[in-house]
């Protein structure tokens, strides 16, 4: 009986391994694809959501509409998802240009505080300045090549992925084999 699951496990984990090496094939093959198809359908889940609000607005009862707050949700889920949906390259390069400011906002609070430990003769300070500075010089590249950055962690994600999936499949497999 156990065997009968593991077996049903491990075959369902087979395809969605297989389902994961190609999508890290996709990933690596054609980040700028991909990253397009993710807004897309970013894009798309927030029309949905504001086409539902206001259809739920002007469904509902003249003393639900008076509390209800469906109607400039739903207007603006609209028109932030209009403007995602024309300005696909323009979310994409946004992305990272956030994380990068990010990064570069807490790399400058970790170089001051090692210089506060270094006001508290703390010994690790140094290398706390220089891998402050290394995020930061990562935080400004960010910053400046926005795109490069999305394109290059996309490709990474999907080797992750086709890893994963590899690493899965075959170990599902032997796992399969055993049992028999």
């Amino acid at each position: 009986m156990i065997k009968e699951y593991i077996k049903k496990y491990e075959k369902s984990s087979i395809i969605s391994s297989i389902l994961m090496i190609v999508m890290a094939i996709l990933l690596m093959l054609k980040p700028t694809a991909i990253l397009n198809t993710i807004v897309t359908i970013f894009g798309l889940i927030i029309l949905a959501q504001g086409i539902i609000s206001l259809i739920l607005y002007f469904i509902s009862g003249k003393e639900e509409r008076a509390f209800s707050n469906a109607l400039v949700e739903g207007i603006l889920f609209t028109i932030v998802s209009l403007l995602i949906l024309k300005n696909k390259s323009f979310m994409i390069s946004a992305m990272p240009i956030m994380v990068g400011v990010w990064i570069i906002i807490r790399s400058i609070v970790k170089v001051q505080l090692s210089f506060n430990m270094k006001a508290a003769d703390e010994k690790s300070w140094v290398l706390l300045l220089i891998s402050s500075l290394i995020t930061l010089i990562i935080g400004i590249i960010a910053v400046v090549n926005p795109f490069e950055i999305m394109v290059t962690v996309t490709i990474l994600t999907g080797g992750m992925l086709l890893g994963t999936g590899i690493i899965d499949l075959v170990e599902s497999i032997c796992i399969i084999r055993k049992l028999k």
